[in-house]
C-alpha cells in the first residue's frame, strides 16, 4: 500500500501535468497556509494578470489579491417584438375564434397533434389580428 504522502505526490504531478497541458499557468507563487501554496490561480492568459499578492487572512489562510486586466464584453441588444396583451381587443377576438374553433373541431383530423396544431394556427393567426405588438 502507498504511503500518503507518495498519493499527494502523485496527484500533484497529475495536477501539475494537466495544468501545462492545456496551457495554463499557476498565478499564486507565495504560501498561502504555512508553507504550503493551497490557494491557486490558473489561467492561461497570464499577461492579463498584473499583480498577484498573499495577504494575511481571518482564519488559517492567507488571502490571495489578484488584479487582473479585463475588458467587459457588450453585446449588441436584439430586438425583438413585444405582445401588448394588455391592449388586446379581447371581445373581437373572442368573436373571431368562437365560429372557426368549432369548425376546426368538426374537421377530420388524423392525429391529436394534427388537430392541435390546427388550433394553435388559428390562435396565432388571431394574435396577429387582435393584439398590438412592439419593437424593443
Amino acid at each position: 500500500m502507498t504511503s500518503t504522502f507518495t498519493q499527494y505526490t502523485a496527484l500533484h504531478s497529475e495536477f501539475k501535468d494537466f495544468l501545462d497541458d492545456y496551457g495554463f499557468t499557476q498565478s499564486v507563487l507565495e504560501p498561502t497556509r504555512l508553507s504550503n501554496n493551497l490557494d491557486l490561480v490558473a489561467t492561461n492568459l497570464p499577461e492579463q494578470i498584473h499583480r498577484v499578492k498573499v495577504l494575511p487572512g481571518i482564519s488559517d489562510h492567507s488571502i490571495v489579491y489578484l488584479e487582473v486586466a479585463v475588458t467587459p464584453n457588450y453585446s449588441k441588444q436584439v430586438r425583438c417584438k413585444v405582445w401588448l396583451y394588455n391592449q388586446a381587443d379581447r371581445k373581437g377576438m373572442c368573436e373571431y375564434l368562437a365560429p372557426r374553433l368549432g369548425r376546426v373541431d368538426n374537421e377530420h383530423h388524423p392525429s391529436p397533434d394534427k388537430h392541435w396544431n390546427a388550433i394553435e394556427d388559428l390562435i396565432l393567426e388571431a394574435m396577429q389580428v387582435f393584439i398590438p405588438k412592439r419593437q424593443t
